[in-house]
């Protein structure tokens, strides 16, 4: 499947390869890239490898992956003064706010500085944080 384009000896190559197929929204190959990134990187705090970690973490998102939180989490926790995990939480609200599981999704809104947000985002932000309020009130 991804035999042709994987090049085991160039992880700045596979990275580029892994980016391009994420921007594609092609999630599972971009995946299988950003780990084989991961595992060619032994210093945990090479930017490369932390970009990795973060979209393997995003493309596990977007696949519906049952342990997105976990891996999402875990990111967070292993890098947190990146830049990158301020967005964590956002990505979460955003995903349980998807599924309709609005007491998940207040959680993690609730854990984001909208301040760190671009406008877009902060009325994205605003605007679903409100909705689950008001539907997590309603549910009960």
């Amino acid at each position: 499947m991804h035999k042709k384009l994987f090049l085991r000896s160039d992880p700045y190559k596979n990275y580029k390869i892994a980016q391009e197929l994420f921007d594609k929204e092609k999630y599972s190959s971009a995946q299988y890239y950003f780990k084989d990134v991961i595992n060619k990187f032994n210093n945990p705090q090479d930017e490369v490898r932390i970009n990795a970690e973060y979209y393997f973490a995003v493309c596990a998102l977007k696949l519906y992956h049952r342990n997105v939180e976990t891996i999402l989490t875990r990111f967070s926790l292993d890098h947190p003064d990146h830049p990158k995990s301020k967005n964590i939480y956002f990505q979460l609200g955003k995903h349980y706010y998807q599924t309709k599981k609005f007491k998940k999704s207040i959680e993690f809104f609730e854990k984001v500085d909208q301040y760190d947000l671009s406008s877009e985002d902060q009325s994205e932000y605003l605007f679903k944080l409100g909705y689950s309020k008001f539907m997590k009130k309603n549910l009960c």
